[in-house]
């Protein structure tokens, strides 16, 4: 009887101390198609704790001092948000199921309901962007613009979709270059105040995060020429290579966002690459025929509006314009 009670008290003590130190370790597979899934959001009901996958949807994290029964929010943009305990997550394999969203029916009356896009470029404008900006973004900057109610008839109040262009890129293999890119951002959205400046009232409350999965590459021909025969800036002599930017397009629908009759500030809001170490970051594509962009810096927390200060080789700082290649599509 002495044994059994030791034995009892031996095994109490063990998970105790798992209580305290419990390395949580496992990954997160798509339902469906049984491939990792990057960037899964993991957050204690507390808030205290918080951590993702990795790249192949792999994560290990250190829970010491916490309770085994503790509950974890466990939630990716596209799929079914689920809740488990920290020692259901202790080497474990689990699915998340793909989110079918279901529209309600529209009756359009025997016409299409009519969209409108704010600053949209065709594919060629973006391609022959004579300046693109490097603004020295890292992690943890904002970058983004305003859309306001004026830029568009009365008659469009809902927000369809955000498109943005991702910065010209050269290379002779898109699919390697793809693996090479492990940088997120986050779109934030923010109702603009009665002043024309961004209030703190946040319209897509969901965490939406891109990745460059979300990215369409398209080519163009970098021997182009403009119409007085001059050569474009991005023409370049290694023929191997092509010359790529980078598209995407969000669908906004499934959240059905209003917008507001003082319009919207739409934000990149540029996050630490799933790959710990990496350097990799998205840049927008910037033109210089406007001065309609905002930026914040991550580490002082200051906005540039209009204008950037940017760092030459020379050591001068030059103010630069911030034009980001982001649209909004707006329908009826």
């Amino acid at each position: 009887m002495l044994h059994k009670w030791i034995g009892v008290f031996l095994l109490s003590m063990g998970f105790a101390c798992v209580a305290h130190s419990a390395l949580v370790a496992g990954s997160v597979v798509d339902a469906e198609t049984g491939m990792g899934l990057a960037g899964v959001h993991f957050q204690s009901v507390d808030g205290q704790l918080v951590w993702y996958t990795d790249s192949l949807g792999f994560y290990r994290w250190d829970m010491s001092g916490r309770s085994l029964e503790d509950s974890i929010r466990i939630s990716s943009v596209g799929y079914q948000t689920q809740m488990k305990s920290l020692r259901e997550l202790i080497s474990a394999q689990f699915m998340l199921s793909p989110r079918n969203y279901v529209l309600p029916e529209v009756s359009l009356k025997g016409k299409k309901a009519k969209t409108k896009w704010l600053n949209d470029f065709p594919f060629k404008s973006y391609a022959e962007r004579s300046v693109v900006v490097d603004l020295y973004e890292r992690q943890t900057d904002w970058i983004g613009r305003p859309f306001y109610g004026s830029d568009a008839p009365s008659r469009y109040t809902r927000i369809r979709s955000i498109k943005v262009v991702q910065e010209v890129i050269q290379t002779s293999h898109l699919d390697w270059y793809r693996k090479q890119q492990t940088w997120r951002f986050r779109l934030r959205i923010f109702k603009a105040d009665n002043r024309g400046l961004p209030s703190s009232v946040e319209l897509l409350q969901d965490r939406f995060i891109v990745t460059v999965a979300d990215v369409f590459y398209k080519d163009f021909d970098p021997k182009r020429f403009d119409e007085r025969g001059n050569s474009t800036l991005y023409a370049n002599f290694d023929y191997s290579q092509k010359s790529y930017f980078g598209l995407i397009e969000l669908d906004l629908r499934p959240y059905d966002l209003a917008f507001p009759e003082t319009g919207v500030f739409v934000f990149l809001e540029l996050l630490p690459p799933v790959i710990e170490g990496s350097n990799k970051l998205f840049r927008v594509a910037k033109g210089s025929t406007g001065r309609s962009g905002w930026f914040k810096d991550g580490r002082t927390l200051l906005w540039s509006r209009g204008l950037h200060p940017v760092l030459q080789s020379d050591g001068r700082i030059l103010d630069v314009p911030i034009e980001p290649a982001i649209s909004l599509q707006l329908s009826e």
